[in-house]
């Protein structure tokens, strides 16, 4: 099977089963805080309407803040249908930015090259590199270019393109100002072994040391020291093997270090919290069993776990209230980190079977107790309509959707 349509298949499923009845749930005070009114919280969580933006916002698009405060907003494919010719068309929602101080939204020069399933990372300068990606138009090709968007005069600029081109990957900024790329899955439906840097003094891409197991749909997260911590995935996405193992790359040395593992898990978040901490939550882990004739045992991973940078440890750090894949994490300022969103399963088979899960849920990293957050928002907004979460320089949280009508919100706290 193509590994791109593969990959995009895993990586959207979620949208297949979007419009699916909510889940019954014990009741609580307010249930649903999208319907019923709320008592404001602890926290004070309070969204605030933003302004609708110029083009639609596709599900597979990315949110980048950049060094002047504004959100570039990306790629994505978007369809349509053509009365006339009585067929959907595929076409790419434009390039736009968002001004936080103004409210305001501005189109802007569009990219190069077509791409959905890219990773979009701020250079130490203020710059955007997007790099990588499928190109729908050209039989599910995956995109080996990069190019750097320069918000002072809003244009685009080609920088080299990768070695391995590849879908399902993560990118990362290092703390000497290039960028870290990592596995992913190649149009031959292979995991990707390698890894690369690309280096914005030179605009050129080269292979460094791959890690010991190969992966996508993985989480790397950087860490204060100047480390990438790579956390779970898949290693067959075809098998679904799914993988708990973590390692840290080390860019002065260009070296991995095995860093133990948690629950096997894909579809996961790894946030860095205030106390230089990874936390590891939410995720679904599948794979085949002997004798299962072709079935997978599926689940969704309730157990979260906290990694210490300067020990080298993970610690457990509580189960879910709310089981979730899919789903955005926050690292709330002096508060913790927030769940949100998201969606859980209700049968074997990833995809068939999974309903929204609509309340937040924080862990201070004090107690390691997960407990469920109500807001005030009143507003009839499915959780699973965002699909981004952008930290503003103000510590408010811009959220981004694929829902007409509430594409964007912030949520302030």
């Amino acid at each position: 099977m193509n590994g791109v349509f593969r990959v995009s298949a895993l990586l959207a499923f979620a949208a297949l089963v979007a419009a699916l009845p909510i889940r019954a749930e014990e009741p609580l005070p307010c249930k649903n805080h999208y319907i019923l009114r709320c008592e404001p919280d602890d926290l004070g969580l309070l969204w605030e309407p933003v302004a609708e933006p110029p083009f639609p916002i596709p599900r597979s698009h990315t949110a980048t803040l950049m060094g002047d405060g504004r959100v570039l907003v990306v790629g994505g494919p978007m369809y349509a249908w053509d009365d006339v010719a009585r067929v959907t068309r595929l076409y790419y929602a434009g390039a736009q930015t968002f001004d936080p101080s103004t409210g305001a939204w501005a189109p802007t020069a569009p990219m190069n090259e077509q791409r959905a399933g890219h990773q979009a990372v701020r250079l130490a300068d203020g710059r955007v590199l997007v790099v990588g990606g499928s190109d729908f138009n050209q039989r599910f090709a995956f995109v080996g270019s990069a190019e750097i968007f320069d918000p002072a005069d809003g244009t685009w600029t080609p920088t080299g393109s990768v070695h391995d081109a590849r879908g399902a990957f993560s990118a990362t900024l290092l703390g000497d100002g290039r960028v870290l790329m990592v596995g992913g899955v190649d149009q031959y439906d292979g995991t990707v072994a390698s890894a690369e840097i690309y280096d914005p003094a030179t605009g050129a891409w080269r292979f460094t040391a791959p890690p010991a197991e190969p992966r996508l749909v993985h989480t790397a997260t950087a860490l204060r020291d100047g480390r990438v911590l790579v956390v779970g995935g898949m290693t067959d996405d075809f098998f679904m093997w799914t993988t708990g193992s973590a390692e840290v790359f080390d860019p002065s040395t260009e070296t991995w270090a095995s860093a133990g593992s948690v629950d096997a898990r894909w579809l996961h978040t790894a946030t860095l919290t205030e106390s230089g901490e990874v936390l590891v939550a939410g995720g679904y882990i599948s794979a085949p069993t002997a004798g299962s004739h072709g079935w997978y045992v599926a689940r969704d991973v309730t157990q979260t776990a906290t990694f210490d940078p300067v020990k080298g440890e993970w610690r457990d750090t509580g189960q879910l209230a709310m089981p979730r894949f899919r789903h955005l994490a926050i690292s709330l300022r002096t508060h913790g980190v927030l769940l949100f969103g998201g969606m859980v399963s209700t049968g074997q088979i990833p995809a068939y079977r999974a309903e929204v899960v609509e309340r937040y849920e924080l862990n201070s990293l004090v107690d390691r107790e997960w407990r469920v957050i109500e807001s005030r928002d009143e507003r009839a907004v499915p959780a699973d309509s965002y699909q981004s979460a952008t930290e503003l320089a103000d510590g408010s949280v811009l959220f981004l959707g694929d829902r007409p009508g509430a594409q964007a919100a912030r949520l302030r706290y």
